[in-house]
């Protein structure tokens, strides 16, 4: 019965299509049934007398040649397991020319061979066959061998495996550059810093919470990194991954956008998946995703979630890149120099120095509502107190944050007139605590008009009035400043003035929702891009549109004989009255820069 399956198989490698290739994929039984029928052949090369042979016979040790003759030139096998009662022990000694093997469900311990394949193999992939990489690397399976180094070994996959722990057995592949550990049941992978060769990692489908630091030459080798399917929720390990381009995090427990600030270090990055992430159910994902990303992938064909990114997404991109250098910077240069000088220097002084430096560290800037707060909290003063706001006991001191200070006491021959300072002061003092004190007569009348001076109206010579609002097409907040003449744009940060147009340029400004939440104002300028502004308020919307509105109305109306010019440098809108001359009139210049370059609006 043998004999003829022998024969069938030899028949059917001699007319297979793939018989060039030399690749072969057996069971283990039909494996091992093969080589104990190549026992018949070595007893007909080993016997002294030699008989007429059996047609039959004579046909299947010819087949038998073949078989030994195909096996030893076979360059990948295959093996899967048929049967779970009985295993037997497989012996892959006679492929001797063998680059690629892959066990399917076949336990490593019961292969021998692999010690004397181990310089020659180049691929090897075990699905289901071990728990630890250490059976198969430093072991080699059932030959129980001692760890030595594979030389060839450029690609390896162990899926399916239940592998907790990557332990020391990786540094016997030191040359691999393709790595497959999904299906698998791993924690941690900073074991796989060994493998300076490595650019492809599949650890998809493990017990990941989040990713592993790498060290050495790894960091800048490593290209793809596939992490789908676990249960990461943080990545800042990505920091060190300088040249990766391909990052696969979907279907993982990203909650947070923030948690992103990783991705601003990935200079090289041209793919990112972030798909079946809490995070990636978010309205405004791909926006908030595109400003952490690193500058250079906006001159890329960056793809993000399967789609390429649109132009509005790539002015995003590199938003949060400086401020991320900045902070990773002080830090890691504060931890450096202070183990450093710990180690260098063993001396109290130290201390001192640590304290210093604690003390210098910059504060951060205020939000844009603690500034909105404080800046009511100075106008309340003003109004309270009128001219004297300025004084330590109007409270001034406390809102900005400063130390109270006292009057001191004097000794000079000006004692007299510090008397009568002080005096004044106390009697400051008493007013703010609430005490009646008669001040003198014509103090008294010139306080009374200063106060009848002051105007109902918030708006006063050289105010400004300042919301908080954002931009509809943008994620940061801005400061819009309302003052005399213009109105502009700042940013929150740094307050630098983004745009600015001249109040008389308003044509519109109307609530758009029923929510009060988004403004509309058109401006009469010649750029496209300055013609409409759409604002989103938190509050104060209302204010906001009732002082545009006092603006326009207020305008002088519009003479007869005047035109109407726009300066081209700074957008100043501007009337002249029209001259009638002969002679011809002067060049226009604009009252604000005066420059030349001006156009009349029709």
């Amino acid at each position: 019965m043998e004999g003829n399956q022998m024969c069938i198989l030899a028949a059917q490698l001699r007319g297979s299509a793939n018989n060039k290739s030399n690749i072969l994929t057996l069971s283990t039984r039909t494996l091992d049934t093969i080589l104990s029928s190549f026992e018949l052949l070595e007893e007909q090369s080993t016997s002294f007398h030699v008989k007429q042979p059996h047609n039959f016979k004579a046909e299947l040790l010819r087949d038998l040649q073949y078989l030994s003759n195909y096996i030893q030139e076979t360059k990948t096998l295959k093996l899967y397991i048929d049967s779970y009662d009985d295993t037997p022990e497989i012996d892959i000694t006679k492929f001797r020319k063998l680059i690629s093997l892959e066990l399917s469900k076949v336990d490593v311990n019961t292969v021998k061979g692999l010690q004397l394949l181990r310089s020659q193999l180049q691929k090897l992939s075990c699905h289901k066959t071990q728990n630890n990489l250490s059976d198969i690397l430093i072991n080699c399976g059932g030959d129980k061998s001692r760890a030595l180094c594979w030389n060839e070994l450029k690609e390896a996959a162990c899926t399916g495996n239940n592998i907790v722990e990557l332990d020391l057995s990786l540094e016997c592949a030191p040359w691999l550059h393709t790595l497959d550990l999904s299906h698998n049941e791993i924690t941690n992978f900073e074991a796989l810093s060994c493998l300076v060769n490595l650019k492809y990692l599949n650890l998809s489908y493990n017990r990941l919470e989040g990713v592993s630091v790498l060290r050495g030459q790894v960091c800048n080798r490593l290209q793809n990194l596939i992490l789908k399917n676990n249960f990461i929720e943080d990545i800042a390990g990505l920091r060190a991954l300088t040249n990766l381009w391909v990052l696969d995090l979907s279907n993982n427990c990203l909650v947070d956008h923030k948690s992103l600030i990783a991705l601003s270090h990935l200079a090289a990055l041209q793919w990112l998946n972030l798909q079946s992430n809490p995070l990636s159910f978010h309205p405004n994902h791909r926006n908030r995703t595109a400003s952490y990303l690193h500058v250079n992938t906006a001159t890329t064909h960056f793809v993000l979630n399967s789609a390429v990114l649109s132009k509005n997404e790539k002015k995003l991109v590199g938003s949060y890149y400086p401020l991320q250098m900045r902070t990773n910077s002080f830090s890691t240069d504060s931890l450096s120099l202070t183990t450093e000088k710990a180690r260098r220097v063993r001396h109290v002084v130290i201390e001192e120095e640590n304290t210093v430096r604690e003390s210098s560290i910059p504060s951060l800037p205020p939000t844009p509502k603690q500034y909105l707060e404080t800046k009511k909290q100075i106008e309340d003063l003003h109004e309270k107190f009128g001219e004297s706001w300025l004084n330590s006991q109007s409270g001034l001191l406390d809102v900005l944050g400063l130390e109270s200070f006292s009057l001191p006491l004097s000794t000079s021959p000006y004692e007299a007139d510090f008397t009568i300072y002080s005096g004044d002061f106390t009697q400051e003092q008493e007013i703010a605590k609430g005490t009646v004190v008669e001040p003198p007569d014509q103090i008294n009348e010139e306080y009374e008009k200063k106060i009848e001076a002051i105007p109902d109206e918030p708006d006063i010579e050289g105010e400004e009035s300042i919301y908080l609002a954002t931009v509809r097409t943008e994620t940061e907040p801005i400061f819009i400043v309302i003052g005399q003449t213009h109105l502009s744009e700042r940013e929150c940060s740094t307050g630098n003035e983004r745009e600015k147009w001249h109040l008389d340029s308003i044509t519109n400004c109307e609530i758009l929702d029923e929510g009060l939440t988004t403004v509309q104002i058109d401006f009469e300028t010649m750029r496209k891009s300055r013609k409409q502004r759409i604002y989103v308020f938190e509050d104060e919307i209302e204010a906001f549109v009732a002082c545009i509105k006092n603006k326009i109305n207020t305008r002088q109306p519009k003479k007869e004989d005047d035109v109407k010019y726009q300066c081209m440098k700074c957008s100043t809108v501007f009337g002249r009255v029209k001259n009638e001359s002969i002679l011809g009139e002067a060049a226009v210049k604009c009252p604000s820069c005066d420059s030349t370059l001006v156009v009349e609006e029709v």
